[in-house]
């Protein structure tokens, strides 16, 4: 089996039409993504953010949509939370925000509210399911 071709994130940001974030955010990661990777996209491309907000350097991303080095972007996460009411973010026409909910869909909550009542009944009739092991967290 051939290994598949494999770009760097310069040429990925270069040729993509749409570049979705999804990467857990930590030190490493904190504002990984500004300015140098919004110029090297296609002014017709869009970034979405579903991952973290701090992953984004927010200031370089609005400064880049301004002078429409991308299209456009769709954000579910900030890197202030609730995202203030004057933030740029809410007046910009190419960019889709959602309140951190963008995971949620029809399936997801039918599954999860079937699962709470299962564990309602099971927990009431003395056999609880899915249980989690107890840990304990030491704060010093």
């Amino acid at each position: 089996m051939e290994k598949p071709e494999q770009l760097t994130r310069g040429e990925i940001h270069a040729t993509s039409d749409f570049v979705s974030v999804h990467y857990r955010l930590g030190e490493r990661s904190r504002h990984l993504i500004g300015g140098e990777h919004f110029a090297k996209m296609k002014p017709t491309a869009y970034l979405i953010n579903t991952s973290r907000g701090e992953i984004l350097r927010e200031n370089e991303l609005i400064a880049a949509l301004e002078k429409k080095q991308l299209a456009g972007a769709g954000l579910d996460v900030f890197a202030e939370e609730p995202l203030a009411k004057d933030h740029p973010f809410r007046k910009m026409e190419n960019v889709v925000i959602t309140p951190h909910i963008g995971y949620v869909t029809t399936e997801y909550l039918t599954n999860a509210y079937r699962q709470t009542m299962e564990d309602i009944v099971a927990f009431m009739d003395g056999k609880p399911i899915r249980i989690q092991p107890y840990r304990t967290v030491n704060i010093d």
